[in-house]
């Protein structure tokens, strides 16, 4: 079939199933249960990720991807809100020694091994290719949040602990609008220090926003 996106890899043109998946070492009749688009989107990424993408990391321009960035991305880019009550998490797991529940552990266990495989990724163009370990990262924070306030005996203590939380989070969104995209936490100092880390990924043309304004002033109507 016809590749949706044959000059992507350069130089493969249209050719990436045929000289870079399994697909023609298997024989013509085994039926292949994945959408066409899904097999060719994989093998494409794994293609890209082979070659690498010119990135930046700590101001040293890079293309073959460094072990740190997705954890170190990861560490910056979410909102200390979460990323508090995910400690707290931490500190519970500690004391109990690993006495947790099996959800809990099939869970953890497989944050790490989503983690350890994307520190091998050459393509370190920003934390939307770990975006699974947020919706995790939520759950583990939640946990946190209820022994948080389980372990506080003034019901006054809790509610303000409440409000000094929902304060925050909304504060971080009203301060990083309409900039959520290249916005990070303040364990950098927000953008002034996130960018010196990593602006490849953040400032593609992503700010949709002021893209849209800049190419109605020019008379642009085709990207």
């Amino acid at each position: 079939w016809p590749e949706p996106a044959p000059d992507e890899p350069r130089g493969y043109g249209g050719e990436v199933l045929a000289k870079s998946s399994i697909l023609p070492k298997l024989p013509g009749f085994l039926p292949i249960p994945l959408p066409y688009t899904y097999v060719f989107g994989l093998t494409l990424l794994r293609v890209h990720d082979a070659t690498g993408h010119p990135t930046t990391f700590f101001g040293k321009p890079m293309s073959g991807g460094h072990p740190a960035y997705f954890p170190v991305m990861l560490l910056i880019k979410t909102p200390l809100v979460l990323m508090t009550a995910l400690a707290y998490a931490g500190v519970v797991f500690w004391r109990r020694r690993g006495q947790v529940s099996l959800p809990a552990v099939l869970l953890a266990a497989y944050a790490t091994c989503f983690v350890l495989l994307a520190t091998r990724a050459a393509l370190n163009i920003g934390v939307r290719h770990v975006l699974p370990m947020i919706p995790i990262m939520a759950l583990f924070a939640g946990l946190g949040a209820v022994h948080a306030f389980r372990a506080i005996p003034s019901e006054l203590a809790r509610r303000r602990l409440a409000i000094v939380a929902l304060v925050a989070a909304a504060g971080g969104m009203v301060w990083s609008f309409p900039d959520y995209l290249s916005d990070f936490n303040w364990l950098v100092a927000g953008r002034l220090g996130g960018q010196k880390i990593s602006v490849v990924g953040e400032e593609w043309g992503q700010d949709t926003l002021r893209l849209g304004r800049a190419l109605r002033e020019r008379v642009i109507e085709t990207v």
